[in-house]
């Protein structure tokens, strides 16, 4: 009648009494079969042919959507309250294909299978205690109604990004719903559960309804366009590691995925497709994770990466590290895609690493780092630089973490020698010959090879892990040589403490001397020279002249007068600093006057120590000081005072000019002020007669060097 009399407000009132007519005949429950049967076709009527037939209005096609969507609720309702029977889920069956036939006639309708599909989740969730093969039937069968348009679709002008996606979420959902109603709520079902056997070939079979699209699309011309293959391949590939995942063993499951990244990749390849790497990343990273916790024994497979354990590992250990390894390097050296193969590269340096840490004893493990970095720079020679950048630094990060122990062992009473706790190789904390030789002092070379062969790639880059080869290196030579002097001199600290720091401070000097002569044209040299001729000063200053100096400190200097360890000691800082010098002229001539008054703090020492010498002997503190060494030290001021006057003339030098003077006024302030008042007699006349020709003669020259105009400062010569 509405529609003949073109009365839309009579097929509105239609359609809503005839909705709340069912709701309340459903809401009000306790249906047989028979009046299910004639309210599910009253659903229906009202759902799908009232909204075809009749006489709705403008709004027809929002009408009719509305009209189907409280159809199918009401459907809904009617399946759960009906617990879940098979002729509610025939009605329901019925009304999603009409919501499937008229959203594929009609495009106002495209939300509805949408809905459908969440609605048959929801009802197949709550379907408590289901029978398996009654389950199976329906869950088949609503899957069909919802999958097969979706597959017509996707490669046609109306598909779209969005149709891939629900392929695969009705793909996902075919595996998850059995899997948490028989498995995932204990006591939800009194079903004893599903085998893995049973869940691997779910699994592999919801993998097939996603995979149906990658078959269908392979000869598509808009495939590489669009995202649609890459979700398809995406949802297989996960439902394919899921089914590896209840189906095979558990040591394999890193080979599967590796299997998979590899697989993904090379799919990529074919399809021209670069997004499949990421995805095929990713699958690597999952196969990485899969080593980390399951396995056979994944605790002691990563304790060979520390060394823990020595000798092989067992077969299935080297097959699943080495297949996760070619996993990660095929994508390193395939991909293109951005920075894709910078993240490989770095997965398969550390995936080498242990692969190889399953293999080899812990002895021939310590050289992998150093071994692959000369064999990584050797090949970036022909690589476009920094291709391969990557894994050189987590060569270098593992190398250095090899190197840590021995490092700290040695810094620790490094630091403690620094506030004057005498450094010893009896010390428990202190490295063995074996440990520096194979973690410091062999990654140290090749490390030192690998910066060498990258030398014209990296240009003053390579300074940096030439100066951290550097720094392993000395750092072993210095624990060797520790260890081969203790053999040869002992430990006796005070006996041969000066000795030993010599020793050391002269083979850092010479070796700078050596890079000086050998290298005059590298570009690197004073850089070089520089480190260590400053390290020869730095450690001869502060240990031999301001910490363990033997005028403050128990050192045996020796026991012959000038053929001692006096000389050396006060020479070779002097020797340092002018080699220092001399690679920086204008930053010399800057700290020139520092430079010109700690020569003449030196000498005095020198001249001092000297003096101390002769009346303690070895031991400078021996012996306390008697009257006639204090009248000594007097007149060796003075001589020092005239000393620095005859050499600042000479040299023109204002500033040891200015030092004499202060050292000759000292010097006569200690005999008015000490020196005379314990003398007597004639001793003291004579030392104030000595001190009266020294001060006329000093004044004499003096005035005769202004007189001849000698006194005009010339530059200073370093």
């Amino acid at each position: 009648v509405g529609r003949g009399q073109r009365w839309a407000w009579l097929g509105m009132a239609t359609l809503a009494g005839g909705g709340l007519w069912t709701l309340l005949l459903i809401a009000n429950g306790a249906l047989d079969f028979a009046a299910t049967l004639s309210v599910g076709a009253l659903v229906l009527l009202l759902a799908v042919a009232v909204p075809m037939v009749g006489n709705v209005g403008a709004r027809q096609g929002a009408v009719r959507t509305l009209a189907l969507l409280v159809g199918m609720a009401q459907l809904g309702a009617l399946v759960a309250m009906g617990g879940h029977a098979p002729e509610t889920w025939a009605m329901y069956a019925l009304i999603a294909a009409a919501g499937q036939w008229l959203a594929r006639t009609e495009p106002g309708f495209a939300i509805v299978p949408r809905l459908s599909a969440g609605l048959t989740a929801m009802l197949l969730l709550l379907w408590s205690d289901p029978e398996p093969v009654t389950y199976a039937i329906v869950a088949l069968t609503m899957l069909a109604i919802h999958i097969v348009p979706l597959h017509l679709r996707l490669w046609s002008k109306h598909g779209a990004q969005s149709t891939a996606l629900e392929i695969a979420a009705l793909s996902g959902a075919t595996f998850v719903l059995p899997w948490f109603t028989f498995e995932m709520v204990p006591g939800f079902s009194a079903n004893p559960g599903l085998s893995n056997a049973t869940l691997t070939l779910i699994a592999l079979g919801a993998a097939a309804v996603a995979a149906i699209g990658l078959v269908t699309g392979w000869r598509q011309p808009e495939r590489g366009g669009d995202l649609r293959y890459v979700h398809l391949a995406t949802a297989t590939s996960l439902l394919l590691a899921i089914a590896a995942w209840f189906g095979l063993p558990e040591w394999s499951w890193p080979v599967s995925l590796a299997t998979l990244c590899a697989v993904l990749l090379l799919g990529g390849e074919l399809a021209k497709d670069d997004r499949f790497e990421r995805i095929a990343l990713c699958f690597a990273a999952f196969g990485v994770i899969a080593l980390a916790g399951i396995g056979p024994n994944p605790e002691n497979e990563w304790q060979r990466l520390v060394g823990d354990d020595t000798g092989s590992g067992n077969w299935l250990t080297i097959v699943r590290w080495g297949a996760v390894f070619a996993a990660a390097a095929l994508v390193a050296w395939r991909a293109r895609f951005a920075d894709v193969p910078v993240v490989a590269q770095v997965g398969a340096a550390g995936l080498g690493y242990g692969w190889l840490a399953q293999v080899l004893p812990v002895d021939a493990l310590l050289l992998v780092p150093g071994v692959a970095l000369v064999a990584l720079a050797y090949a970036s020679r022909a690589a476009p630089w920094p291709r391969l950048m990557p894994a050189m630094a987590v060569a270098t990060l593992i190398l250095a973490g090899w190197a840590a122990e021995p490092l700290a062992r040695w810094a620790a009473p490094a630091l403690a020698s620094l506030a004057g706790i005498a450094l010893l190789i009896t010390d428990a904390e202190f490295p063995a010959l074996a440990m520096v030789v194979k973690q410091l002092l062999a990654p140290a070379l090749l490390l030192g090879g690998a910066a060498w062969l990258l030398r014209e790639q990296l240009g003053r880059l390579a300074t940096r892990p030439a100066a951290f080869a550097a720094l392993l290196a000395m750092v072993a030579v210095h624990v060797l040589y520790r260890h081969g002097f203790a053999a040869v001199g002992g430990e006796d600290f005070i006996a041969t403490g000066i000795a030993q720091r010599l020793v050391w401070g002269a083979a850092l000097f010479g070796t700078a001397f050596a890079v000086g002569r050998l290298a005059a044209d590298a570009a690197w040299r004073p850089v070089a020279v520089t480190a260590l001729a400053g390290a020869a000063f730095a450690h001869a200053t502060y240990f031999g002249l301001i910490l363990h100096n033997p005028l403050w400190a128990e050192q045996a200097v020796g026991a012959l007068p000038v053929a001692n360890w006096l000389l050396p000691l006060y020479a070779l800082p002097a020797l340092a600093a002018w080699l220092m010098l001399r690679q920086y002229p204008q930053a010399a001539a800057r700290i020139d006057l520092p430079v010109q008054i700690a020569a003449m703090v030196a000498v005095a020492l020198f001249a001092f120590s000297t003096l101390r010498h002769a009346f303690s002997g070895s031991l400078l503190m021996a012996v306390p000081v008697g009257q006639t060494e204090d009248v000594l030290r007097s007149v060796l001021a003075i001589l020092l005072a005239i000393g620095f006057l005859l050499w600042g003339a000479r040299q023109g030098r204002r500033d040891w000019r200015i030092a004499s003077l202060v050292l000759m006024i000292a010097a006569v302030a200690k005999v008015f002020l000490a020196d005379a008042a314990g003398l007597e007699g004639l001793l003291r006349i004579a030392s104030f007669v000595a001190l009266g020709f020294s001060l006329i003669g000093i004044g004499w020259f003096y005035s005769r060097m202004l007189r001849s105009g000698d006194g005009s400062d010339r530059p200073a010569l370093t």
